[in-house]
């Protein structure tokens, strides 16, 4: 329990500042509820494979990435204050704002790379996100090193909708460490620039088969969330692949995640994993 403990602790990074606005120049309002990247609201093993035991997060990368051919769908929602919201208007994002994200892994002897795509707001911003983790053999078991971008072609915007900064590139490059501490304890560390610009951090724990919790520090605040795995939307009797991160996952996992952003904002997110 005490290195439970202290791998929270490791994550309260310096730099959080409550008083900070979630939006404007170079705050990237529209990445801060979920990455659309592996990890994001849902769980990934060391060796690319989506489980409620894998290392989980809310915005900020892993070094895991997804792959032998599973795919995840998801949606988060983040509100102006602590209620929880769903999105309201197409132009109005003032009150809560949407994310959706897809995304596919891919595998081969050198590694597993994910490709994702999300759509940031109900006007329609999209972005294209892509990872690698390499497959380097002599990496301790349970270490995983990842590289990437998110929103490879800036087209997302660094500032919100409708403000006159949010023309600057968002394209964020980054470069991530995991390690799985004890079966479903991920400790991970990372930096890149631009929304990734400083050191930022996470770490989820199981509290059993189904419910694991997670803290990150995205380089801008602290953010908490608790993830809840429904099941397979077409259930088996088996439940086996919720007891080790090394077995395959049956496809179709739902996960649920509500959260916290910048200690201030709520936030919920749903994502399916084939």
């Amino acid at each position: 329990m005490r290195r439970h403990c202290l791998g929270f602790g490791l994550i309260a990074l310096s730099g959080t500042a409550l008083a900070q606005p979630l939006s404007g120049p170079d705050q990237f309002p529209q990445f801060r509820n979920a990455s659309g990247l592996p990890g994001g609201l849902f769980g990934v093993s060391a060796d690319g494979r989506p489980t409620m035991l894998g290392a989980m997060t809310i915005s900020t990368p892993i070094g895991y990435s997804l792959g032998h051919n599973h795919f995840a769908l998801g949606f988060a929602n983040m509100s102006k204050d602590r209620t929880l919201r769903f999105p309201q208007s197409r132009t109005n994002n003032d009150n809560a704002n949407g994310t959706g994200f897809g995304m596919i892994g891919l595998t081969s002897r050198y590694g597993h790379v994910t490709l994702s795509g999300m759509v940031l707001s109900g006007i329609g911003d999209t972005t294209l996100n892509v990872q690698y983790q390499p497959n380097i053999p002599r990496l301790p078991k349970g270490l995983g090193v990842s590289f990437g971008v998110q929103d490879a072609f800036s087209s997302g915007g660094s500032a919100g909708v409708r403000r006159p900064e949010d023309g600057r590139t968002s394209r964020s490059f980054f470069g991530v460490a995991t390690y799985e501490a004890a079966p479903g304890v991920h400790l991970s560390v990372g930096k890149g620039d631009r929304r990734f610009r400083g050191l930022f951090g996470s770490a989820s724990v199981n509290l059993g088969k189904r419910v694991k919790v997670f803290v990150e520090n995205d380089t801008f605040n602290t953010n908490y969330g608790i993830g809840w795995n429904v099941g397979p939307l077409k259930r088996r009797e088996d439940e086996k692949y919720l007891l080790t991160s090394e077995s395959d996952p049956y496809r179709g996992d739902v996960f649920l995640t509500l959260g916290i952003i910048r200690q201030s904002r709520a936030f919920w997110g749903v994502a399916v994993t084939f």
